[in-house]
């Protein structure tokens, strides 16, 4: 077991259900991979490699009861893996199949915030550039 500095969340290792659509058969594909639990919120992330041995690995966040991938994209460090699933935690009860979840009148919200806090996280641990202006906006610097 590790616990993590940030909010007192316990991750334990886990072989962690993805649930997927096959592309060619619209068929249901059940996979498991190694990964981490973060413990009583209902999210993980499994671990992959882009190819088997392959230095190079990427970490999936994941809502546990339905195995549902977050559509954030492959992260490259644990560590912002951790940080998301930390924020993102106390936003709604994720520990429940997907049906409960979006029934909850929060959920709205809580997923609206969870798009702002991927930005915030990925923002703060890459420090990326702001986006670029817009042509509005560029041609009223120009003007000025």
């Amino acid at each position: 077991m590790e616990e993590s500095t940030q909010q007192h969340i316990v991750y334990e290792d886990a072989l962690i259900t993805i649930h997927m659509q096959n592309k060619d058969s619209d068929q249901e594909v059940v996979q498991q991979y190694p990964g981490k639990i973060a413990v009583g919120t209902g999210l993980g992330y499994w671990i992959g490699e882009q190819e088997p041995g392959n230095a190079y690995r990427f970490y999936a966040l994941t809502h546990l009861p339905s195995g549902y991938k977050f559509p954030v994209g492959f992260l490259h460090d644990e560590e912002v893996a951790r940080r998301i699933i930390e924020r993102i935690a106390p936003l709604i009860n994720w520990d429940r199949p997907l049906e409960q979840l979006y029934a909850d009148p929060g959920f709205s919200e809580a997923n609206q915030r969870f798009g702002e806090i991927v930005l915030e996280v990925l923002t703060a641990f890459y420090r990326l550039l702001p986006a670029a202006p817009t042509p509005h906006q560029s041609a009223v610097a120009w003007l000025n």
